[in-house]
């Protein structure tokens, strides 16, 4: 927010809750609304209307500017990996063996595709355990699902992506 806009935005909340704060006053809520933009002043103002009954503290006031800050943007997946969701690992299920056969267990494997899979490298890949078929299946599921996600969703996305990834991988190519 420019200084001008926000010395506009500050006299109408002063104005409506009848009080006068100093200049090192101001400048403080003035370094608190820098992530706010001009267009968005309006929207801050009835905020914290809503919100403070009294004149509001620096910190009601820096937690209200919080909540209006645009951190929720569109991800860009170029440095996304669909095969892991960027967990490094792939989530698999295979049956037991004999005599617990009918017992399906969960395992990981590394994933051969990203940089997180390196910090795994004592475990199997998961190339060593399926073939690169598999690998593009789970890689075109999640790219359908999770492409397009904000960042404010990627960790439910994370944890949807590897309930699925045992889902295919269990059901379809478990043994």
């Amino acid at each position: 927010m420019t200084k001008k806009r926000f010395q506009e935005f500050l006299s109408y909340l002063c104005n409506q809750y009848n009080r006068q704060i100093d200049e090192m006053a101001s400048n403080a809520y003035f370094e608190a609304a820098q992530g706010i933009a001009d267009e968005d002043a309006r929207k801050l103002y009835n905020d914290v209307l809503g919100n403070c009954k009294y004149f509001p503290s620096l910190v009601e006031f820096k937690e209200i500017v919080s909540m209006n800050k645009k951190d929720v943007v569109p991800l860009k997946n170029t440095q996304r990996c669909f095969y892991c969701m960027d967990a490094g690992t792939i989530a698999y299920t295979k049956k037991g063996v004999p005599p617990f056969q009918d017992y399906p267990y969960t395992y990981r494997a590394r994933c051969p595709m990203c940089n997180n899979g390196k910090l795994y490298s004592s475990w199997i890949s998961f190339d060593q355990v399926f073939d690169q078929k598999v690998l593009e299946e789970i890689k075109q599921k999640n790219i359908e699902r999770f492409g397009s996600i904000t960042v404010s969703q990627e960790k439910a996305a994370q944890i949807a992506a590897r309930a699925y990834q045992k889902q295919i991988v269990g059901g379809k190519y478990g043994n």
